[in-house]
């Protein structure tokens, strides 16, 4: 995996790294957060096709946004897509 890159996302850090492939994997802590999930392990243990690690690849991260009741969810999700670009 490649360096650790650091996004902002409302006064919430989103770390990211590439994995060998060339796919975004997130810090799953960082995500939960964000969509104010108060368990990330159970969070990613309940939803996550990779359940066992602390970072988890964009799809997982996509399965979390569905699943957030939050309202800002659909917001975090725009902001990941257009923050694709940059990792």
């Amino acid at each position: 995996m490649d360096a650790l890159q650091l996004f902002e996302y409302e006064n919430h850090r989103v770390r990211v790294v590439k994995g060998e492939d060339g796919e975004p994997w997130f810090v799953a802590a960082d995500v939960a957060e964000v969509l104010g999930y108060a368990n990330s392990r159970k969070a990613v243990a309940d939803h996550c096709k990779v359940q066992a690690l602390s970072v988890i690849p964009e799809r997982d991260v996509y399965r979390l946004i569905m699943r957030s009741k939050l309202p800002k969810a659909q917001e975090f999700e725009e902001w990941v897509q257009e923050s694709e670009e940059g990792v």
